[in-house]
């Protein structure tokens, strides 16, 4: 597999990126937006980026400013508006890395990730979306701070006035979609995943694994997880 370091500047942070190539001819691209406390390292990005080599699938993961390796601060990453703007400096960069006959893409959110690129979806129009634990609104993190601030020191610099969103007037224009949910999921209710099923046009798909939790702790779940992206990106890139 050829890895690629490609750092990119996202509202003056310097922002750490990998793109996995495939050895064979490109067909496409994928970028991918890691959860609230995680970063382009996480064990469901790798998975897809490996899983995305063998169909000739670019995959680009990085982590968000104040994450991993990125400049900024926590704080800094708190933000949806300020994600946001870092998966549309990352697209940027990987169009310019990539020659420029490849078109289709595909973003990829997980959890806070998710609304991150329902957020992004309308400034980048990709050729498919998939969510997994997306919350729709600021809401479902604020009760989740509640629940983990005690176990949790960067939640206690964080102003929850500072994340404050709705998502649920822009999914109407979504389309292309996989939403993948965890059935017990006791940090992102799984009444997310169907507000953003039940408002997006088709094509669409709603996958549940049963009695599923947050951090997709089920190996079985894991597996499922990239056979369900996979086949959806082969039918929509």
């Amino acid at each position: 597999m050829n890895l690629n370091k490609i750092p990119f500047f996202s509202d003056g942070f310097k922002i750490n990126g990998t793109i996995h190539l495939p050895m064979s001819e490109i067909n496409a691209f994928v970028i991918g937006s890691h959860g609230f406390f995680s970063t382009g390292d996480s064990p469901k990005q790798v998975a897809l980026a490996n899983k995305c080599y063998d169909r000739g699938i670019a995959y680009f993961r990085f982590d968000h400013r104040g994450c991993g390796m990125s400049e900024g601060s926590f704080n800094d990453s708190a933000s949806l508006d300020n994600r946001r703007a870092d998966l549309i400096n990352a697209f940027h960069a990987v169009k310019n890395f990539l020659p420029e006959s490849i078109q289709k893409f595909a973003l990829f959110g997980s959890s806070f990730g998710g609304a991150v690129c329902l957020s992004a979806s309308s400034a980048l129009n990709p050729n498919a979306l998939v969510t997994y634990a997306a919350p729709i609104s600021s809401t479902t993190l604020h009760d989740a701070f509640e629940t983990y601030k005690e176990s949790d020191d960067r939640l206690a610099s964080i102003n929850k006035e500072d994340i404050v969103f709705d998502l649920t007037d822009s999914l109407a224009g979504l389309s292309n979609i996989l939403v993948i949910h965890g059935g017990s999921d006791d940090v992102v209710p799984i009444a997310n995943a169907h507000t953003i099923y039940d408002n997006a046009m088709e094509p669409k798909k709603l996958s549940i694994q049963k009695n599923g939790d947050h951090p997709m702790s089920n190996s079985e779940h894991q597996v499922q997880f990239v056979d369900d992206v996979m086949s959806w990106l082969e039918k929509t890139l």
